[in-house]
Order: structure tokens, then C-alpha cells, then sequence
């Protein structure tokens, strides 16, 4: 069994398309509460999970989200994925008047009001691309 592998945080924000800058200073505010930790002056590490919420971050501020929401939403996002009994391969973030949810699958939540709209994740899809970004980085090593 091969040990998993740790990309550092240059290599991270770049196997997501992530600019570096926006992530350290997302870090340094707290904005992006899921980061994973580190001590004083050592290098901190993702392991190929941590670079899930990392990916959804920065297409969430692609999208225009202020950082603090983005980071927010997109350790939400890892956490359900992470912690679903379903292997749902998307996850829906559905909008509505009243108020707005994160769902496994595509079902539609009581008590959205009128629904404004939805942005939907594909998780398969997000993890290939993801793999593809550590073939690149590896390539380029």
C-alpha cells in the first residue's frame, strides 16, 4: 500500500486553478476556515481530499462570491460530500425566496419558497479534474 501522497500549497492552488495570493489572503482573514493546519514555518500540506473544498473555493469566487462566503460554502459543500451516506455524484445548491440549502442528489427541499435558481457540483467530475491536476503537477516535478 503506497502512502498518500501531500502536495504543498503552491503546488495545491495550482493542480485547483486557484490563484495563490487569493488563498493566502483568504487563509490569513479566515475566510477559508477548512485550510488544512500548520505550525509556525512549516509548509502546510494537502492531502488529495483537502483539495476538494480547495477546487470549490476558487470556482466559487470565479463565480464572484466574496471570499468569507465562498470559503464558507465550500467547506459545507466538502462536508456534506464528505459525510453523506448517499455516493450521490453532484451536489445541488438550490436558492429559493425563503432561504437556500446544500442537497445530495437533486431533491427539492420543502420550505425554499419559489426557486431562483440552482448550482449543481458534479463530484466524479470535479475528482477527475482534480486527478488530471496532480498528473500535470507530477509531469512538471
Amino acid at each position: 500500500m503506497s502512502e498518500q501522497p501531500y502536495f504543498r500549497s503552491a503546488v495545491a492552488c495550482r493542480i485547483v486553478s486557484l490563484d495563490r495570493v487569493k488563498f493566502n489572503d483568504a487563509v490569513a482573514s479566515g475566510t477559508y476556515p477548512c485550510a488544512p493546519s500548520t505550525t509556525g514555518g512549516s509548509a502546510r500540506l494537502f492531502t488529495e481530499e483537502d483539495l476538494l473544498p480547495l477546487f470549490f473555493f476558487a470556482r466559487l469566487t470565479e463565480f464572484g462570491l466574496s471570499t468569507g462566503k465562498a470559503g464558507s460554502m465550500a467547506c459545507e459543500i466538502a462536508s456534506r460530500v464528505a459525510t453523506s451516506k448517499k455516493r450521490s455524484n453532484h451536489i445541488t445548491l438550490s436558492y429559493g425566496v425563503s432561504t437556500n440549502v446544500w442537497a445530495m442528489g437533486e431533491k427539492r427541499h420543502a420550505g425554499l419558497g419559489r426557486l431562483i435558481f440552482t448550482v449543481v457540483f458534479h463530484i466524479a467530475d470535479v475528482r477527475r479534474i482534480i486527478a488530471d491536476g496532480i498528473n500535470a503537477a507530477a509531469e512538471n516535478a
